[in-house]
């Protein structure tokens, strides 16, 4: 629905008064006008679009209708016809017999007022509605608010919903363990008895699940929406079976640094905060780690975007023997842009992070970690013990914020060019 309010040009010199007396807005002056997705005009006296929704507002779930949906589907696949018919009909003179019986035990104390209580029996026909569900000993109404959450999906996904219905989702990741995250994003896929499904989601898992080429992002960085409809099916297939990927974190900042590996992940903020005395989040920038086959995936995206990203990488000169190697520059030659730029270390013998740190550093590391245990040399302790070496390391700048530290050249052009 589209809401649009515009002033009446009848009145304008009675609302350019009152504007400029600095009264309260002149809100009678105007006309309010709502139309569907296709410019039509929708009003209460012309419901073309018979528009219905369901909203599941899983900050505050406590959706009594769902339950009683839900129990009453139960309750009719779980029993024939004729053996409903009996269950109302027996309920009915149970529950009138007690109605009597409780009139009978009231009169022994009324008051002198002219109105007497009674139980009420007109509506009691249908059984269901005075009926709930027991799991595992716990009664849905008494269930955890991550099962109510599923529940009131189910509820709304019988294929019984007639019209053109509106499921509305607040948020399904309140409240969910990972594996019920799974099981509701499988009922999300199947969804039935509803023409459209939107849901409002800051968790990757639920928005890439569910197909990244359909999602609208709204962030306060960019007063657009903005969409990934023409993304390539691979990079939509991979932001679906990738696990543990940071889309939305991606999508949603200003600006990305994409690193490989725990090492780097480790002491890149501590790097920037040394070259530019912020931290990254500070200048709006995110930092993100993710396998080096994947830079592809997310600069994809970006490029859609129009986003700034720079990506610190090896130059893996140490495969330049593999048949099938490719220089960086080459690698990512399709994505370098004024909003991608691609940087590692220039030189050959540095072809990878700990190397580059090593080879920049080697008097302070030897002098400060190297050891006895070390049979092999520091340096080999560090390829083979990369994140548990960048802890270390992480504890020395801290100490004195990289004084004697030596950052390789090609990070610090990265760390320049993403904050221009």
């Amino acid at each position: 629905m589209r809401l649009i309010a515009t002033y009446n040009d009848d009145y304008f010199k009675e609302i350019e008064k009152i504007i400029t007396s600095g009264s309260s807005f002149p809100y009678e002056y105007y006309n309010i006008r709502f139309e569907t997705f296709d410019g039509s005009t929708y009003s209460s006296y012309n419901r073309k679009h018979q528009l219905k929704y369901t909203l599941i507002d899983t900050s505050t779930i406590n959706n009594k209708h769902a339950m009683s949906r839900f129990i009453h589907n139960l309750y009719y696949k779980q029993s024939e016809p004729e053996i409903r018919s009996k269950i109302s009909h027996e309920f009915r003179e149970l529950t009138e017999k007690f109605s009597k019986d409780m009139y009978d035990v009231y009169s022994m104390n009324k008051s002198d007022s002219e109105y007497q209580l009674e139980l009420d029996v007109q509506n009691n026909s249908d059984f269901s509605e005075d009926i709930t569900a027991v799991k595992n000993g716990v009664r849905l109404c008494d269930a955890g608010k991550g099962e109510q959450v599923i529940l009131s999906v189910i509820a709304n996904n019988d294929g019984e919903s007639k019209g053109e219905t509106v499921l509305l989702i607040e948020e399904p990741e309140n409240h969910l363990s990972h594996n019920n995250m799974q099981v509701l994003i499988q009922l999300l896929e199947n969804t039935i008895g509803v023409n459209q499904t939107i849901i409002a989601t800051h968790n990757s898992m639920i928005a890439t699940r569910l197909d990244v080429s359909k999602i609208l992002m709204l962030s306060k960085s960019n007063d657009k929406i903005q969409k990934l409809e023409n993304i390539s099916s691979e990079t939509a297939n991979y932001f679906k079976k990738a696990p543990n990927n940071a889309f939305l974190e991606f999508v949603l900042a200003n600006k990305v640094i994409l690193i490989e590996g725990d090492a780097e992940y480790i002491l890149m903020e501590k790097f920037f905060e040394i070259l530019s005395g912020h931290k990254p989040f500070e200048e709006g920038i995110s930092i993100i780690s993710c396998n080096g086959k994947s830079f592809k995936r997310y600069l994809e995206v970006a490029k859609k975007l129009n986003k700034k990203v720079v990506v610190i990488t090896d130059n893996d000169s140490d495969l330049r023997h593999n048949q099938n190697y490719v220089s960086v520059s080459e690698n990512y030659r399709d994505y370098i842009s004024d909003f991608c730029k691609v940087y590692c270390d220039l030189i050959e013998q540095n072809y990878t992070f700990e190397l580059s740190i090593y080879n920049n550093n080697s008097e302070l590391l030897e002098s400060r970690f190297k050891n006895n245990h070390m049979t092999k040399g520091l340096l080999s302790y560090m390829l083979n013990n990369k994140a548990e070496f960048a802890l270390k390391l992480l504890v020395l700048l801290k100490e004195d914020n990289g004084t004697n530290f030596q950052i390789p050249n090609y990070i610090k052009e990265a760390v320049k060019w993403i904050r221009d």
